[in-house]
């Protein structure tokens, strides 16, 4: 259910601002209306713990256990000591990156060393070096201010040293000449790859902390909600107030905060126009049930749209069931489903859909006659009872032909769809009649016109009158 909202706006004076954002946040009922961004420096804390607790997951094994939760103080000094680390791994990595590409770049001109050249340069002697083609070449050959060394060829292309530069006339590809020599560049990628390796078995071992981060997250999260909270109140010289939403559930709630730190308040309707209104949702036991699948797409109804969690339960596991389609898999997946829960001793919403997911997917499995896709489960008389002849999968066994199993299951299907489209509108009929909206003349005229074309389609595709 959509649990309506009050639009609230609390006042204190500018000197207790911080004891009416504590309080607003320990009784956790406020949404903040056009809520502004945190402060910089506490934006920045969420972002660096973070980044630095998924690094160390991927040195997390998976059978070493997590480390007690550290003090502040304690915690501070892992986390400096783990950005060095990370910070220190990361510049090693460039280096060997970039040691690659040079050593891929320079090796096919052979062994030889830039600080020589450099030598060589200062007195006088300043080489340049360029992959040239045959007939470049020849024309460099014949030009007498051209001097030059042939060396060795380069892939397809010749290669020279210029003394000096080759005139603009002359089309080559100059090579640049590389910090290092190729010998050192190998030094520096065997001690840049050793580090990584001295990183990662350091990271490993703080990687143990992962309950400390979580709990400095979360900390630096509430500490960044304040903080936006706080950058959100109006003021003016004596004053300070915040706007927001308030389920009506929780009214009493916030009246009884307000008036306990001495805060004025005020409670208005929340406006026809006002598009900004936040969702809440408040299961019902079963219902509850699909809230991993929401969470798991990231969708909520709107606030003025139908809750339709309990229909999109049941139409969520008919067509899981129906995928699946497999009693035998159904049964495994319930299995694993018990076997996970009295392993981990969970009791979540994630667990128990599973199980009537499974549950469900059995059942269809069982009137279908379908065991792992084996027509020799339909001779045990037990599962052969359990089906329901116009579903089965083996419908010559029950006396049927393909055809008639085929048109009962297309029947089931367009029925399935007939009920999901007439649902919707009749969820459109009940609200608008409740706010004598006389629009529910046009869907209950659509819901009129999807029955015509489900008889239809039954008369058209599968022959019944």
């Amino acid at each position: 259910m959509i649990e309506k909202m009050q639009m609230v706006t609390i006042v204190t004076t500018l000197s207790h601002k911080s004891e009416m954002l504590a309080a607003l946040r320990e009784a956790g009922i406020l949404h903040i209306a056009e809520k502004k961004n945190a402060k910089a420096e506490d934006a920045a804390r969420v972002a660096s713990l973070s980044k630095v607790d998924m690094a160390l997951k991927e040195y997390k094994e998976k059978k070493t256990p997590n480390a007690p939760v550290l003090s502040n103080e304690e915690f501070e000094k892992v986390f400096t000591r783990a950005q060095s680390i990370l910070e220190e791994k990361n510049a090693l990595v460039q280096k060997v990156s970039m040691a690659n590409s040079e050593l891929e770049r320079i090796t096919e001109w052979g062994e030889f060393s830039p600080e020589e050249l450099k030598a060589l340069k200062q007195v006088g002697l300043n080489f340049h070096f360029y992959t040239i083609g045959k007939n470049e070449l020849q024309v460099a050959a014949e030009d007498e201010n051209v001097r030059f060394i042939h060396l060795a060829p380069i892939g397809k292309m010749d290669a020279i040293a210029v003394l000096g530069t080759l005139p603009e006339g002359i089309q080559a590809t100059e090579f640049t000449l590389p910090e290092m020599s190729a010998e050192e560049y190998r030094e520096l990628l065997k001690d840049s790859e050793q580090g990584i390796e001295k990183c990662a078995s350091e990271l490993k071992e703080l990687s143990v902390y992962g309950d400390s981060f979580k709990k400095q997250i979360l900390r630096a999260q509430n500490a960044a909600e304040f903080s936006s909270a706080s950058e959100t109140a109006q003021t003016d010289e004596e004053l300070v107030w915040l706007t927001g939403y308030v389920p009506t559930a929780d009214l009493e709630t916030f009246k009884k905060t307000a008036e306990e730190h001495h805060c004025a308040w005020a409670v208005e309707e929340v406006d026809e126009e006002d598009l900004q209104v936040p969702t809440k949702l408040r299961y019902t036991k079963v219902s509850k049930l699909i809230e991993p699948v929401f969470n798991l797409l990231g969708i909520l109804p709107g606030y003025r749209e139908q809750d339709i969690s309990i229909y999109f339960l049941l139409f969520f596991t008919l067509f899981f069931a129906m995928i699946i389609g497999d009693a035998g898999y159904g049964s495994l997946i319930l299995i694993g489903t018990i076997a996970f829960a009295l392993k981990t001793k969970s009791k979540g919403n994630g667990v128990f859909l599973l199980l009537v997911l499974s549950i469900a997917t059995i059942v269809w499995g069982a009137i279908t006659g379908n065991w792992f896709g084996m027509e020799s489960a339909m001779k045990v008389p037990f599962l052969k009872a359990l089906v329901i002849p116009s579903f089965s999968n083996y419908p010559e066994l029950f006396g049927l032909t393909d055809d008639m199993q085929q048109k009962t299951i297309m029947k089931f299907s367009f029925s399935i769809g007939a009920i999901q489209m007439c649902l919707g509108s009749i969820l459109a009929i009940r609200k608008k009649i409740s706010e004598k909206n006389l629009s529910w003349v046009a869907d209950f005229g659509w819901m009129d016109a999807i029955v015509g074309m489900y008889l239809l389609s039954l008369t058209l595709v599968i022959g019944e009158s």
